[in-house]
């Protein structure tokens, strides 16, 4: 991983800001810190992408993804940014 590399868990992604934001407020009501929500243009319209992090290294993200889908979580993926 590259010094510019983001690591995050990406827990859902929704169509409205309402949802996200709800979804984001229960994460962090589980406990979880770094909750982030990130606004993309998909086709025109808004996507709104719930993520952990930055993590510090992909061994950070696997325990966090595990974490998570104890918690019932569904639909995980590890996304990089730079």
């Amino acid at each position: 991983m590259t010094e510019g590399d983001k690591l995050y868990v990406q827990v859902a992604a929704f169509s409205t800001e309402q949802n996200a934001l709800q979804h984001l407020s229960d994460l962090q009501g589980e406990g979880f810190s770094d909750v982030r929500l990130h606004i993309e243009s998909k086709q025109g319209k808004a996507v709104y992408r719930v993520r952990i992090g930055p993590l510090p290294s992909e061994h950070v993200a696997e325990q966090l993804l595990a974490m998570l889908k104890q918690n019932k979580h569904q639909n995980l993926k590890i996304i990089r940014n730079n």
